[in-house]
């Protein structure tokens, strides 16, 4: 099960770094030029961590999430994932925000939170992209690099 999950996870860090390879990316300098797209992530994620805390599933919708991030976090797979990231990094706690990067060609924007858990000495990266359309289209999550890559 947890290497299943693991292979899922590594799916999608895999094609954020094709992404952002491929793409030109420009960081963003102020984040107030992309706050409601912080505001997305950060709803998105908080919601999925939260409802996992409490033994629960969250569903996508259409309008928040691309058709494939929806396929992503069927409720089976929501599961697996959030149980083997709460085996290894503990309880979830909050998210900061650390910084973002628009992927030019593509049209979106790849934004990074440093999440906070209750194993602290193991800092986990969470990555999410938010498309053109200002869905949820990309999900990844790797141990902490203050450099994005």
């Amino acid at each position: 099960m947890i290497r299943k999950l693991i292979k899922t996870v590594i799916i999608f860090a895999i094609f954020t770094s094709i992404i952002s390879c491929k793409e030109e990316r420009i960081k963003v300098e102020n984040k107030k030029d992309i706050a409601e797209k912080i505001k997305i992530a950060e709803d998105i994620l908080n919601r999925l961590f939260k409802a996992s805390s409490q033994g629960h599933v969250a569903h996508l919708a259409s309008k928040e999430a691309t058709e494939d991030m929806i396929s992503a976090f069927e409720p089976d797979r929501q599961r697996e994932l959030f149980d083997a990231l709460e085996q290894v990094y503990g309880k979830f706690v909050s998210l900061e925000y650390a910084e973002a990067y628009r992927i030019k060609d593509l049209e979106a924007t790849i934004i990074r939170f440093k999440g906070n858990f209750s194993k602290k000495n193991k800092v986990p990266e969470i990555r999410m992209t938010i498309d053109y359309t200002s869905k949820f289209s990309n999900f990844a999550i790797k141990p902490w690099n203050d450099e994005f890559k």
